[in-house]
């Protein structure tokens, strides 16, 4: 299993470019859904975190698969924002966890 986190916050995007990625507590659920059709033949775990300052998300699927997955999400994320791809590439941070690394922070 693997880990990957992509992250928009406040030290690397500006206000306005925030405010296109938050999701509102009703968008949530209909946003992973939609995440989830996209990318339905890995069938990732994902989580959506949006808060006023950051929005991340979080996905957990196969070793093999989970390097795969970074740009497919990023265009969802982008296309969930109306947003254009590469304006994304410049202000996503990501992360990366493998599920040693995970367990040897605990």
């Amino acid at each position: 299993m693997t880990v990957f986190a992509l992250g928009l916050n406040h030290a690397s995007a500006p206000l306005d470019l925030r405010g296109r990625f938050a999701f509102t507590p009703d968008q949530l659920l209909p946003a992973l859904h939609g995440f989830r059709q996209r990318l339905q033949r890995v069938m990732p775990e994902a989580a959506l975190l949006s808060t006023c300052n950051r929005t991340e998300l979080y996905v957990a699927a196969n070793a093999n698969d989970g390097p795969l997955l970074v740009q497919p999400a990023l265009e969802w994320l982008a296309q969930a924002a109306s947003e254009r791809f590469a304006s994304l590439l410049q202000a996503w941070q990501a992360s990366h966890f493998d599920e040693l690394s995970a367990l040897a922070g605990l």
